[in-house]
C-alpha cells in the first residue's frame, strides 16, 4: 500500500491503524438461564435457576461433553433445580443446558472458576488410593504373631473384571518372598480380601511389607516387626522428705508398690533401680549469678543403685538409698531407671526424674567483674566477692554461718 506506514499503526487517524488488526470479537449467549457447577473428584454438581425471578429450573436436560465434543452424559434436572452426575471417569469440558427452546452452554475451564478459599485445598488424588485400601488391626507386631491384612477395594472407582487374580506378596527385612497367597476378584460378592501371615519366633525384626499386584497396579503395606514387648505393670514411688517433686534429704528412701496396669497389686516382684545423677547448672534461678559448686570437685562415676528389693503379698517394699549424695556439693536431677521382674515372666523397665537437695543450706559466691579483657582483674585491683547463704530451697537464710575463703597464688 503506498499509503501504508508501519511506524503510524499506533495513531487511529491513519490507515496503518487498521490493517492487518484482527477483529474484536465475542461469543454471547441469550438464556434465561443461571447455570452453576462445582465439580468434586469424579462428581459434578449442576444448579439451574431463571435469571429473570431467581426460581428454580426443573426438568431441564443436562448433557455433558469432553474436549472432542463427544457426550459423556445426561440427565434431566430434579424439583429443586439439581442434577447430580457421579462417577465421571472424563473430564468434561461443557455443559449444556436445554429445555423448551431455551439452550445455553457453559464452558468447564479449571482456570476460570471461582476459587472457595484463598488457599489450596485441592490437595493430590491419587487413582490407587481411591480404588484400593490395605487395612491392618495395629502398626507393630512381635516375632511369631498372626498378621492380619485387609485389602478394601473400592467397587465404584473400579472395573476390574471377575476372576482377575489378586497376588498378596510378604517381603521381611532382606527383601526376600517369606509368604504368597492368590485370591480371585468378584465385586459383585466381595470388596474386602482378607490374608494371614505368620512370622516363626526368630524372625528378624524390622520393617516388613506387604505388595498387593492387581493387574498393572501395585499397593504397599508396611509391617513393622519387633521384639518391644509392652509394659504390664508399674512402681508407684513414695520418697521420703519430698516436697513438690524435691527430695530435700542426702539419701533417696522411701517405699514402692507394684501393681499390674489393671490395677492388681503384683506380689513376690524383684524391683531394681539404678539412678545418675545430673548436677543442675542454675539451681537456683534468683540467684543465676552465684557460682555454688566446687571448682577442684574431682570427677567420679554418677551411676548409683538406688534399691534392689522383693515386693511382699500386696506389692508393697521399702529401700534406703546407700549413696552419699552430699558428695555433688549441689542440687541435683537424678534419673531413676526401674526394672520389674514379674513373678510368672517378663520384665518391665520404665523411667522417672526426681530432684534431690541433699544440705541444708548453701553458699553461692560471685566474683564481680574488674576492669581488665574479659572482665579479669588487673593487679592493682582488690577483687569483690558477693557471698549468699541460703536454706535448701533456694532463700535468703538468716542463720550464721562460717566460711573459709583461699586465694591460688600459683
Amino acid at each position: 500500500m503506498r499509503d501504508y506506514h508501519w511506524e503510524e499503526n499506533n495513531d487511529p487517524c491513519k490507515l496503518a491503524y487498521y490493517v492487518n488488526k484482527q477483529p474484536v470479537h465475542k461469543l454471547f449467549i441469550c438464556s434465561d438461564y443461571s447455570v452453576i457447577a462445582k465439580k468434586a473428584g469424579k462428581t459434578y454438581h449442576i444448579a439451574l435457576s431463571k435469571l429473570l425471578d431467581l426460581s428454580l429450573v426443573s426438568d431441564a436436560e443436562v448433557t455433558l461433553y469432553n474436549l472432542q465434543a463427544e457426550k459423556i452424559s445426561s440427565m434431566r434436572t430434579s424439583g429443586d433445580g439439581f442434577a447430580k452426575f457421579e462417577n465421571i471417569r472424563d473430564d468434561a469440558a461443557v455443559i449444556k443446558i436445554e429445555k423448551g427452546k431455551q439452550v445455553t452452554y457453559l464452558a468447564l475451564d479449571p482456570n476460570q472458576s471461582n476459587s472457595l478459599t484463598d488457599f489450596d485445598i485441592s490437595g493430590e488424588r491419587s487413582e490407587t488410593d481411591t480404588e484400593f485400601f490395605a487395612y491392618a488391626d495395629r502398626d507393630i507386631w512381635r516375632p511369631g504373631d498372626s498378621i492380619y491384612v485387609d485389602l478394601m477395594i473400592n467397587k465404584a472407582d473400579s472395573d476390574l473384571p471377575k476372576g482377575m487374580p489378586l497376588v498378596m506378596s510378604f517381603y521381611n527385612v532382606d527383601n526376600m518372598i517369606v509368604d504368597e497367597q492368590i485370591q480371585q476378584i468378584d465385586l459383585e460378592n466381595k470388596q474386602i480380601y482378607s490374608f494371614k501371615m505368620v512370622t516363626a519366633s526368630n524372625a528378624k525384626t524390622g520393617l516388613y511389607r506387604c505388595m498387593f499386584q492387581v493387574g498393572p497396579k501395585s499397593i504397599r503395606k508396611n509391617i513393622r516387626i519387633e521384639t518391644i514387648k509392652p509394659n504390664t505393670a508399674e512402681v508407684i514411688y513414695t520418697f521420703e522428705n519430698m516436697v513438690d517433686n524435691t527430695i530435700y534429704s542426702d539419701k533417696i528412701s522411701g517405699s514402692v508398690q507394684a501393681k499390674y496396669l489393671t490395677g492388681f497389686e503384683v506380689g513376690n516382684a524383684k524391683i531394681k533401680a539404678a539412678g545418675r545423677a545430673r548436677k543442675i547448672s542454675v539451681p537456683f534461678s534468683d540467684f543465676k549469678d552465684y557460682y555454688f559448686d566446687v571448682y577442684d570437685l574431682p570427677s567420679s562415676d554418677n551411676n548409683f543403685d538406688v534399691m534392689d528389693v522383693l515386693t511382699n503379698a500386696k506389692g508393697f517394699g521399702s529401700f534406703n538409698g546407700n549413696q552419699e549424695l552430699k558428695y555433688f556439693n549441689t542440687p541435683i536431677n537424678v534419673s531413676i531407671e526401674t526394672e520389674t521382674i514379674l513373678p510368672g515372666g517378663g520384665t518391665n523397665k520404665e523411667g522417672k526424674t526426681v530432684t534431690v537437695s541433699p544440705f541444708e543450706s548453701y553458699i553461692g559466691a560471685f566474683r564481680k567483674e574488674g576492669s581488665g579483657w574479659n572482665g579479669n582483674h588487673t593487679f592493682a585491683e582488690n577483687v569483690d566477692v558477693s557471698v549468699v547463704n541460703l536454706s535448701s530451697k533456694g532463700k535468703i537464710s538468716s542463720k550464721r554461718i562460717l566460711f573459709l575463703m583461699y586465694s591460688d597464688n600459683t
